[in-house]
C-alpha cells in the first residue's frame, strides 16, 4: 500500500473515531454482542484495522469476480475483467481501459 494511501486512511480513521457515535448497526445482532465486537475493533491499532480493511476488501472483490464468472460462463477472462470494471468503477473508466486495450491490440498486429 502506498504511503499516501496509508496516510489518507489513517487520517480518515482519526476523523471517524472522533465523529462517530455508536448506534445499532445491525438490527439482527444482539446489542451487547455488537458492543463487544465494536470494542474489539477499537482496541486494534490503526495498522491492524487497515490490514483487516484491506483483507475484507480483497475478499469482496474476489467473491464479486467469482459471481460474475459463474453468471457469465461463456465470457473470456478479459471480458469478465472489463465487466467487473464497468460495474464497479463506472462507464468512463471502462471506456478508457477498453480504448487502451484496443490501441495495444492494434499496435501488435
Amino acid at each position: 500500500m502506498s504511503r499516501l494511501i496509508y496516510e489518507f486512511l489513517l487520517y480518515r480513521f482519526y476523523i471517524l473515531k472522533k465523529v462517530i457515535t455508536v448506534k445499532s448497526l445491525s438490527p439482527d445482532t444482539n446489542p451487547k454482542t455488537e458492543e463487544v465486537l465494536i470494542s474489539l475493533i477499537r482496541k486494534k491499532s490503526i495498522p491492524q484495522r487497515l490490514s483487516q480493511l484491506e483483507s475484507l476488501s480483497s475478499l469482496v472483490i474476489q467473491l464479486s469476480k467469482r459471481a460474475l464468472a459463474r453468471a457469465n460462463p461463456k465470457m473470456t477472462e478479459r471480458e469478465l475483467k472489463m465487466l467487473f470494471v464497468k460495474l464497479n468503477y463506472g462507464e468512463n473508466l471502462f471506456k478508457a481501459i477498453d480504448k487502451f486495450y484496443s490501441k495495444i491490440e492494434n499496435e501488435t498486429k
